[in-house]
């Protein structure tokens, strides 16, 4: 889950950031600079809350790197979760 945002910061693809604090429009739980893959949740598996769901949610996001200054290097990779 991401938060789209009609006027994008800078090197956000119409996609709002998850800043460290909450406020008015803004999600909290991130990081203030941009080295954070600004998901808010996502499904792994079938989504039941299970300990291997939970780790490949973790693997996924995990995937996200920066280099010494805070710019991403990696964007994680979010599988397609297909409905049934």
């Amino acid at each position: 889950m991401m938060k789209h945002d009609a006027f994008p910061t800078p090197g956000y693809l119409l996609t709002r950031g998850v800043n460290e604090s909450a406020g008015f429009h803004v999600f909290g739980g991130g990081d203030d600079g941009h080295c954070d893959p600004s998901i808010i949740d996502m499904l792994a598996g079938e989504g039941h809350g299970e300990a291997e769901e939970i780790e490949a949610q973790y693997q996924v996001l995990s995937d996200y790197e920066c280099d010494a200054s805070g710019e991403p290097l990696q964007f994680a990779n979010i599988p397609m979760v297909f409905l049934r």
